[in-house]
C-alpha cells in the first residue's frame, strides 16, 4: 500500500449482496495500519441484512481502533457521516467488486457519474464495473 499524499484508507463492505468478508478488511486494515495511514470501515447496504448484526459488526471495529459507519448509498441513509469523514481529505476506497463504491461516490460527489453495475446473481459477486482514480 503507498502512503504518498493519502490522508485515509476508507474500506468498503456490504452486510449482504455481497456478504461481508471480515477476512478482507482486516488484511487491508492491518495493511493500512502497518503503513502508518488511518483506516476506517464503510459498511454499505446495511438495509439488506439484520440491523444488529450490522451494529455488531461496526462495535466490533470500532472496539478494534477503526470508526465506522453504516451506510445505504442508494437512499442516502448515513451519507453525511461519510461525507463527514471524508472531507477534505484524500481517501482511498477499496473494497471488493459490488460491495457499492461506485455508488457511494455518485452520492458522496455530484456529477462523479461512476458506473455502478448490479452483482451476478449466481455467483453473488460484483461485476468489475467500475476501476478509476481521481
Amino acid at each position: 500500500m503507498v502512503a504518498a499524499n493519502l490522508d485515509q484508507v476508507v474500506v468498503v463492505a456490504a452486510l449482504a449482496d455481497p456478504p461481508f468478508r471480515p477476512g478482507f478488511v482486516d488484511r487491508v486494515l492491518s495493511q493500512a495500519e502497518h503503513a502508518g495511514i488511518p483506516a476506517r470501515l464503510v459498511l454499505n447496504k446495511v438495509d439488506l441484512g439484520e440491523a444488529s448484526e450490522a451494529e455488531s459488526i461496526l462495535k466490533d471495529y470500532a472496539h478494534a481502533g477503526y470508526p465506522g459507519h453504516g451506510l445505504n448509498a442508494r437512499s442516502g441513509d448515513g451519507l453525511e457521516s461519510v461525507r463527514h469523514a471524508c472531507q477534505a481529505r484524500r481517501s482511498l476506497l477499496i473494497g471488493h467488486s459490488g460491495v457499492g463504491k461506485s455508488t457511494m461516490l455518485n452520492a458522496l460527489i455530484p456529477g462523479a457519474d461512476q458506473l455502478a453495475g448490479e452483482v451476478n446473481t449466481k455467483t453473488g459477486r460484483g461485476k468489475h464495473t467500475t476501476t478509476a482514480r481521481s
